[in-house]
C-alpha cells in the first residue's frame, strides 16, 4: 500500500471507529410477521459484451493474468438465469461485479438480461462492485492492441438498473449507491455500497478495497434502526466481505473485506441485522460472527459465475424465520467447452490460470517484505517451484488451496496435512508463513458453506 492510501485508510478507521461509539443495543426486540421468500443470488457474474473483443494477441495476454472465464460469461450467465426463472425464486439478488471492468455496454447488455427475469415475475435487486463504476480499464480488444471504451458514473448505474432496485426503494442514501427494498412482507434488504470509486478515474486504476465512510455508515445504521422499530427482520447485500472468511484473509487478502471489518461486523449485528449477502472474493463460503451482546451475524458469500464452479444459491426464509440455504452450479453452457463438460472445463480454465497468478501473489509478499521487485518475481518464481514431497510443489499446494476455497467445505487428508505442518514448523519465515496460510485456506470453519439451515431469531445452525 503506498504512503497516501495508508493514511487515508488510518484516517477512515479512526473516523468509523469515532461514530461507532455510542450505538445503544435493544434489550429485547419485536418481531414482525414475515411472508415467506425465496431468494435466488449470484455474485461477479464479471459479464463481458462480446462485441469487445475475445480473440486476439491482447485479449489473450490479459487472460494470462486472470482468472475469470470472460468470453463465457454470457454463456454462463444465461445458463444460470434459465434455471432461476424455471424455479420458484421470488427475489434474484446480485452482489456485485455485475461487469468485466464498468463498460457502458456490458451494463447495458447485462441490464437486458435481467429484464428478462423481471418478465418472469421476479424482483431483481443489484448493488455495484468494485469493477463496475469509473472503471479505467474499461477497454476493448482489437489483435493486439486494446482500445478504451465508455465507462459508466454513479448517476448512470443508478439509470441502468432502475428496475432492479432503484426505482423501487423505500429509501436511498444520498450519499452513495447504498437503498432499501421490502422484498416480502416484513423483512427489509439493506443494500450498502461498500465500493471505493471517487478517485478511479484521477488515480488511473480501479480500487479493489472496500469501505464505509462515517456518513455512509450513519445511513446504513438509521435504516437497521428504522426496520428494527417496525419488528421488521433486517438482512443485508454489499459487495466486499463483512467478515474475514478464512483466519488470515485480513493479513494475506485485506481488500476482499470492508476496512476495520471487525467493528462494521460487530455494530450491524449489535444493530439488528442478521445476514448479509456478499462476494468479491470469488469464493463460496458462510462464515458467522457472534457478539458480546448475545447478538450474530451470517456473511453469506457467494463465489463467482465466472470462477469454477460457477455457484449460485437459493435461499428459503419461512414465516418462523428459518432460513434454508441450497447451492447449485452452473453444469451446462452453449458454448464451444473444447468437448469436456463444462464443469471441467471451467476447472482446468482455473488451474491454468493460478499457475500464473501463483506467482504473483507470493511476488507480492515478498514485495511486502522489502525484497526489490524484480528480485521478488525471480524468487517467487523459485518459490512456487519448490518441492516439498509427494510430487508436490508450494505452488501445486497454494493453487489447490484456492480452488478448496472457490468451491467452500474444504476438505484435507492426513497426508496433506503432514504436508502443511512441514510447512509451519519451517526455520525459514517465507515457508512457515505460507504453511500457515495454507492451513487457513483449507480449515473450513463452521457454518457449512454449500447448505445450511439456521433459526434468524436464535442464530442457531441446525
Amino acid at each position: 500500500m503506498k504512503k497516501g492510501q495508508l493514511c487515508a485508510a488510518v484516517t477512515l478507521t479512526a473516523t468509523l471507529l469515532g461514530s461507532y461509539t455510542a450505538l445503544p443495543v435493544q434489550a429485547k426486540e419485536q418481531q414482525a410477521e414475515i411472508e415467506p421468500v425465496k431468494i435466488a443470488i449470484f455474485s461477479d457474474p464479471h459479464y463481458y459484451a462480446p462485441e469487445l473483443g475475445i480473440t486476439g494477441e491482447a485479449f489473450e495476454k490479459y487472460l494470462a493474468g486472470d482468472r475469470k472465464l470472460l468470453a463465457e460469461s454470457k454463456a454462463i450467465l444465461e445458463a444460470a438465469l434459465d434455471d432461476i426463472m424455471e424455479s420458484d425464486a421470488d427475489v434474484v439478488l446480485i452482489s456485485g461485479d455485475l461487469t468485466k471492468d464498468g463498460e457502458k455496454i456490458s451494463h447495458e447488455q447485462f441490464a437486458e438480461q435481467l429484464k428478462k427475469v423481471e418478465k418472469s415475475g421476479k424482483k431483481v435487486y443489484v448493488i455495484e462492485g468494485n469493477h463496475d463504476i469509473y472503471n479505467p480499464h474499461a477497454v476493448s480488444f482489437e489483435g493486439s492492441k486494446t482500445k478504451p471504451v465508455d465507462h459508466i458514473s454513479p448517476k448512470e448505474f443508478k439509470s441502468i438498473y432502475k428496475d432492479f432496485g432503484y426505482g423501487e426503494a423505500i429509501a436511498k442514501d444520498p450519499n452513495s449507491l447504498s437503498y432499501v427494498v421490502e422484498p416480502s412482507e416484513g423483512i427489509r434488504l439493506i443494500v450498502m455500497d461498500s465500493a471505493l470509486y471517487s478517485t478511479n478515474l484521477k488515480d488511473d486504476y480501479p480500487k479493489t478495497g472496500g469501505a464505509f465512510s462515517s456518513s455512509r455508515f450513519k445511513w446504513i445504521e438509521n435504516q437497521i434502526k428504522e426496520a428494527r422499530s417496525e419488528g421488521k427482520l433486517v438482512l443485508g447485500m454489499t459487495h466486499h466481505g463483512i467478515i474475514e472468511h478464512f483466519s488470515l484473509q485480513d493479513e494475506f487478502f485485506p481488500d476482499y473485506v470492508v476496512k476495520n471489518w471487525q467493528t462494521v461486523s460487530k455494530r450491524l449485528a449489535d444493530l439488528g441485522m442478521k445476514a448479509v449477502f456478499t462476494g468479491h472474493f470469488h469464493a463460496h463460503d458462510i462464515v458467522k460472527k457472534e457478539t458480546n451482546n448475545d447478538r450474530f451475524l451470517f456473511d453469506i458469500e457467494t463465489g463467482s459465475l465466472v470462477t469454477y464452479p460457477s455457484p449460485y444459491r437459493f435461499i428459503e426464509i419461512t414465516d418462523d424465520y428459518e432460513m434454508k440455504i441450497s447451492t447449485k452450479t452452473v453444469k451446462e453452457i452453449d458454448y464451444d467447452t473444447d468437448g469436456k463438460s463444462f464443469p471441467e472445463y471451467s476447472r482446468q480454465f482455473l488451474e491454468d490460470g493460478l499457475d500464473k497468478l501463483v506467482p504473483a501473489m507470493l511476488a507480492e509478499l515478498l514485495i511486502e517484505q522489502g525484497v526489490p521487485q524484480q528480485e521478488a518475481l525471480k524468487q517467487a518464481q523459485q518459490l512456487a517451484k519448490k518441492e516439498i514431497g509427494n510430487d508436490l510443489t508450494i505452488g501445486d499446494l497454494l493453487a489447490g488451496g484456492m480452488i478448496a476455497h472457490y468451491r467452500g467445505d474444504e476438505q484435507t487428508d492426513k497426508s496433506l496435512e503432514m504436508v502443511i505442518e512441514q510447512l509451519i514448523d519451517s526455520k525459514d519465515d517465507m515457508t512457515r508463513t505460507l504453511g500457515e496460510a495454507l492451513d487457513s485456506l483449507y480449515h473450513d470453519t463452521r457454518p457449512k458453506d454449500g447448505k445450511l439451515t439456521t433459526d434468524l431469531e436464535t442464530g442457531k445452525i441446525k
